[in-house]
């Protein structure tokens, strides 16, 4: 196939697919053939649709959300969108000319700070 299924079709086709497969109301080739799965790949999300419906959950295709997202503390943030701004759209004699390790342990040290 190439695409993950989630790239490839819409999460509620799926989820109907799979729905509509576990009432017997579809065979396992058609379904196979319309989510472009192999047979283990089709139990696969079916058993994955049945454990989410029992856990009371909504039935997620690509969990990507499950995982903690890195980012900055507000205060460094607000640094370096600051500094960025400055760098992206400052005139004169500093134009194209910057420190880029000044400027990455200044953002190391107010990280430390934000931290303690």
């Amino acid at each position: 196939m190439g695409k993950q299924i989630h790239k490839r079709l819409p999460k509620d086709f799926v989820k109907d697919l799979i729905e509509t497969f576990y009432a017997e109301e579809i065979g396992r080739e058609k379904a196979c053939e319309l989510l472009g799965l192999s047979k283990s790949g089709l139990y696969w999300w079916r058993e994955k649709s049945l454990a989410s419906r029992n856990k009371g959950e909504e039935f997620k295709l690509y969990s990507k959300d499950a995982k903690p997202t890195r980012s900055f503390p507000p205060e460094v943030e607000k640094f370096l969108h600051e500094e960025l701004y400055y760098i992206t759209r400052c005139e004169g004699r500093f134009k194209n000319k910057f420190n880029f390790s000044f400027l990455a342990e200044e953002a190391k040290e107010k990280v430390w700070q934000a931290l303690q």
